[in-house]
């Protein structure tokens, strides 16, 4: 009996702590909305590229373990909210931020010391090329799909 009354409390116990872990997950599940970044690229070097090389690039790949900008507005006077994409080019966005928020996948401009004309530039470029994303719909998993462009207001890569 006495053996009884201990797996009793015991199977409780485990199964109170799988309820309790199953509601936090189902809670946290409720603060994001994962967003999935596939994205071409467009070809931003001097010498002509090769066939391959194009080719590859205008393949859509996911956005592997970069760093996203993340605006409630399209408007880049806001400060952005820097996340970082997993090894599924994922990227888990607070719902707090609203039922649209807008992403941005180049650099920050504070990466760079532009001068006035050239930040400018840049602002502009950000700004173009912002990626809406709508967040509004019941569903947890959005996919993005888009194409990473040569900036004109940056100094070229060596």
């Amino acid at each position: 009996m006495k053996i009884n009354v201990k797996l009793l409390s015991l199977f409780l116990l485990v199964t109170l702590c799988q309820c309790k872990s199953k509601k936090n997950t189902v809670a946290a599940a409720k603060l994001y909305k994962t967003v999935t970044i596939l994205y071409s690229e467009e070809y931003c070097g001097g010498a002509a590229p090769s066939e391959e090389l194009l080719s590859e690039m205008l393949k859509m790949k996911p956005l592997i373990n970069s760093e996203v900008n993340v605006y409630k507005s399209n408007s880049t006077d806001l400060k952005p909210l820097l996340l970082k994409t997993n090894e599924n080019g994922e990227v888990n966005i607070p719902i707090k931020l609203g039922n649209q928020v807008f992403i941005s996948l180049y650099p920050p401009i504070t990466d760079y010391k532009l001068g006035k004309y050239l930040h400018q530039c840049y602002k502009d470029f950000i700004l173009a090329h912002l990626v809406m994303v709508d967040l509004s719909s019941e569903k947890n998993k959005f996919d993005i799909n888009t194409r990473i462009e040569c900036n004109p207001c940056v100094p070229p890569a060596p």
